[in-house]
């Protein structure tokens, strides 16, 4: 077996046999289109599967931090990035449930029925609640809605069977 000269930037090699045949090896994953040595970035499917959650868990810690930095900030910085982390650790733990990665235990369904209801408590106990619902909606109103109807759409979805597609 002679090895060509030819190998690009992500390892490529190709081999010729006689004048016919050409055998390719090659570090790209069977059915995917990214190399196997990204995979663990873009092309691992555990990775797509949770990459929304994923992006809010990171985005609830950058809000949080921000809080932290600057406490007297208008809205309430010091509650957002809490409700973002426990909504997307919530629904994370959920849809863990519904794709059949975890077990379906009474603890995690505690757990995130806890981690919920300091959703709304976080959000229901503030002073002031009407004021700070016209001053700022969104960390107020939305957020929270948003965090509390993403886990109730995936807890209360039908749990898949091994013979569903992914």
């Amino acid at each position: 077996m002679i090895f060509s000269p030819f190998r690009n930037n992500i390892g490529h090699y190709k081999a010729e046999i006689g004048q016919e045949e050409t055998i390719t090896f090659s570090p790209w994953r069977r059915g995917s289109k990214y190399p196997s040595r990204f995979s663990a970035i873009i092309g691992d499917t555990k990775v797509k599967r949770h990459l929304g959650s994923t992006i809010a868990l990171i985005l609830g810690v950058l809000s949080f931090i921000s809080g932290l930095a600057n406490p007297s900030a208008p809205g309430a910085p010091l509650v957002v990035g809490p409700v973002i982390i426990l909504g997307a650790l919530a629904y994370r733990s959920a849809k863990k449930r519904w794709l059949g990665e975890a077990k379906q235990s009474l603890f995690r369904k505690s757990l995130e029925a806890a981690a919920i209801i300091t959703i709304i408590a976080a959000v229901s106990l503030q002073n002031n609640l009407v004021a700070l619902f016209v001053a700022d909606p969104v960390q107020n109103i939305v957020i929270p809605l948003w965090a509390v109807i993403a886990y109730s759409i995936i807890a209360f979805k039908k749990q898949r069977t091994s013979g569903d597609a992914a």
